[in-house]
């Protein structure tokens, strides 16, 4: 695996261990210490949920808004500013519908 990996990554920053992580079946680097939204940000994936076909990334980036709403180890809802990477943790992108107009 490459050290600094993706495009979005400054060189000469300490990191923790290299590891991956499966973002929609697809395996990106990670570096242990930082979360999944770090990880995803930094493989320059954008996009972590859509709802009627618009894309939702990080926002806030501090938990404080549900736009980085994602599916971790099988747990849907999950914020990936706050959660940190591990090795072989299983991420995936929710696709939301509208359910229909209110009355």
């Amino acid at each position: 695996m490459n050290e600094t990996p993706g495009f979005f990554r400054l060189d000469d920053v300490k990191r923790g261990e290299a590891l991956e992580i499966k973002v929609d079946g697809k395996a990106i680097p990670a570096f242990a210490g930082e979360t999944v939204a770090t990880a995803l940000l930094a493989a320059g994936l954008l996009s972590c949920q859509s709802h009627d076909d618009r894309a939702l990334g990080v926002f806030c980036n501090i938990g404080q808004c549900c736009s980085c709403l994602m599916t971790i180890d099988g747990v849907s809802g999950v914020r990936a500013c706050q959660t940190l990477v591990s090795p072989g943790l299983v991420v995936e992108s929710r696709r939301l519908q509208k359910r229909g107009s209110r009355p």
